[in-house]
């Protein structure tokens, strides 16, 4: 008998998975003697909020192994996967990476879910909206992977998969101007919410 998930779920991992954003912005302000706090970021790129003179280059912090070592998993993430896992639904993992930064990335996925095998679970795409044919469920931080849009060629590109928008501990200041009905967008601000709102959506 064929196998059928109940659903699929995709799943972003910066600043779903992992706290990325915070521990960037602690990384970073050790090496610039900077301040800066994730309450100080209003748009998705901590790019926009360094100094000047680290503007130009912040993006290779993310190349530095060392980060990656520093990057903590965010609370009950694994608990909830594993639990989704359980239930039946198959999980994929979705990121919009540079191809140098996609093996950083997958390192640290084996090493937080060694049981998920990331051959057949993690994808990276720039524009998620790619994968509606795919997946049942987003779940982003960044708004505009749950939003139709035209990608660079001039494609209109839907996104026909259930979003659940993630403001961990409602401090992403970032995911806020998102609007949810609750019907076909919600928002979680922990692991255990997105949980329920898969289990609710799946199961009325």
């Amino acid at each position: 008998m064929k196998y059928i998930s109940k659903a699929i779920i995709g799943i972003d991992i910066d600043n779903v998975l992992c706290e990325t954003s915070k521990c960037m912005i602690e990384y970073y302000n050790k090496l610039a003697n900077d301040n800066l706090t994730i309450a100080d970021i209003n748009n998705y790129y901590i790019e926009e909020f360094v100094k000047t003179e680290w503007k130009d280059n912040f993006y290779k912090l993310f190349l530095d192994t060392k980060f990656w070592k520093t990057v903590t998993i965010i609370k009950d993430a694994q608990k909830y996967i594993y639990k989704l896992i359980e239930d039946d639904y198959r999980i994929i993992f979705i990121t919009s990476t540079e191809p140098y930064n996609y093996y950083k990335k997958s390192n640290w996925l084996s090493r937080m879910f060694p049981n998920i095998n990331l051959r057949d679970s993690l994808v990276s795409i720039k524009d998620k909206q790619m994968m509606s044919a795919n997946i049942d469920f987003l779940i982003d931080d960044y708004p505009k992977n749950l939003e139709n849009i035209y990608d660079n060629y001039g494609n209109y590109l839907t996104a026909n998969y259930k979003k659940i928008i993630f403001d961990y501990n409602g401090q992403y200041m970032w995911t806020k101007n998102f609007k949810c009905d609750n019907v076909n967008s919600f928002r979680a601000t922990n692991w255990c919410e997105v949980y329920k709102i898969i289990s609710e959506v799946i199961n009325k």
